[in-house]
């Protein structure tokens, strides 16, 4: 089902350090911790950016793990699914989900991108000078927009009409949002027969819909041309 070679899974490091810090501050520490868990700050090993990054950065085995979380990798081991195959013996681990399983790889590129981050937080944007201008030729092609007054509406030959209208919303509407805008399939209708107001404050809400609530046609035809029907 997962396939870690291919997927980044820096969040998984987030969960197992999540998870150490709740065991840290949990369990009691045995006499016979690792020189790094002298350092644990209460959540885990103060220095496990360094753990890692000594390790090449490429993923958390049992030895990394040990020396982050000391003696409490062993209350985490314990949580393990024994039916889950990703534990910390295997080698392409992952998260396992909800059964506690903490094993993950981390891709040296992932230390090298936090690194680098921290760094440069706070650096001066430069700009690298990639690629060129845009015509503005081109940019006309991107400038499709529509106004509430009309500015910007495409030139037609002939007008439109409502029933050429009714016939092309059944043709790309209607399967979603029902043959006269009743919605169907899980949709929202597009018109109710209620308006917005309400007698009582203990009265439902209404619903908005285009027909009580965005009865605009200017911005409702520059919505649709970008947005709709969706699988366009």
């Amino acid at each position: 089902m997962f396939n870690t070679k291919k997927t980044l899974v820096a969040a998984a490091v987030a969960a197992t350090f999540a998870a150490g810090s709740a065991l840290a501050m949990s369990s009691n520490s045995g006499e016979n911790t690792t020189a790094a868990s002298e350092k644990i700050n209460g959540k885990w090993a103060a220095n496990y950016k360094e753990i890692i990054k000594a390790h090449d950065g490429k993923y958390l085995d049992r030895e990394v793990m040990d020396k982050i979380l000391g003696d409490d990798v062993n209350s985490l081991q314990a949580k393990l699914d024994p039916n889950n195959p990703y534990s910390f013996e295997v080698d392409d681990a992952i998260d396992g989900g909800p059964h506690g399983n903490a094993q993950c790889k981390v891709p040296k590129a992932f230390v090298e991108v936090w690194e680098s981050s921290e760094k440069n937080m706070k650096a001066d944007y430069v700009a690298k000078g990639f690629g060129t201008p845009i015509a503005e030729s081109a940019l006309k092609v991107w400038d499709i927009n529509v106004d509430g007054d009309g500015n910007g509406f495409p030139k037609v030959d002939k007008p439109m009409t409502v029933e050429k209208g009714g016939t092309v919303f059944v043709q790309f509407c209607g399967m979603c949002h029902g043959e006269f805008g009743e919605g169907a399939k899980g949709y929202l209708p597009l018109a109710v027969d209620e308006d917005l107001v309400t007698v009582d404050f203990t009265d439902p809400a209404p619903m908005k819909t285009i027909g009580n609530y965005w009865p605009y046609a200017t911005t409702i035809f520059d919505y649709n041309r970008r947005a709709m029907p969706f699988w366009s």
